[in-house]
């Protein structure tokens, strides 16, 4: 049995995080989703005279059918429970570890692109220097390659920590 008069039925503030960060459902789709689930959610069993637990496969909801407001939800599945899941079934973690590996590679692709560029800058500035019969500019220069090669550390270390990450998660 569905929720009755589900039309009605508000989320709170509570609701909305919990959906966002349990489900990750954006705000934008948050009614469309809300409205599916109501439809298809069963009556549970009762908290109080006005809360209402209702279940959608491994979802439940926590409604009060007094002021028509969505209190809360959550699945019924852990993370671990999730995670066992996506092993278990080695078609998943086929597609999932492909999924990493293009990630990996777009991410060495971008950081490349980017110490690159400061590369050939520096490689400019370089020559400048070593061409210039003025000293006026010199300084200027080594502290602009000096800026450049802390820039591209970063672009590196940031790299390194998102692909450690990865390999975490291909491991």
């Amino acid at each position: 049995m569905t929720v009755p008069m589900f039309q009605k039925y508000k989320p709170s503030k509570h609701f909305q995080e919990r959906v966002e960060q349990r489900f990750m459902i954006q705000p934008t789709m948050l009614n469309d989703w809300i409205k599916g689930l109501l439809q298809k959610a069963e009556y549970n069993r009762s908290q109080t005279s006005s809360r209402k637990i209702y279940r959608v496969n491994n979802i439940e909801l926590v409604v009060d059918s007094v002021s028509f407001t969505l209190i809360t939800i959550y699945s019924l599945k852990t993370q671990e429970t999730i995670e066992d899941e996506i092993k278990l079934n080695p078609e998943i973690a086929s597609v999932l570890n492909e999924a990493m590996i293009n990630l990996k590679n777009r991410i060495i692709r971008r950081t490349s692109k980017r110490v690159a560029k400061l590369a050939q800058e520096n490689a400019d500035l370089y020559r400048k220097i070593s061409n210039s019969r003025n000293n006026k500019y010199i300084d200027e220069w080594y502290n602009k390659i000096s800026d450049n090669n802390a820039d591209i550390q970063t672009e590196i270390n940031k790299q390194n920590d998102l692909l450690d990450q990865i390999d975490m998660k291909l491991a």
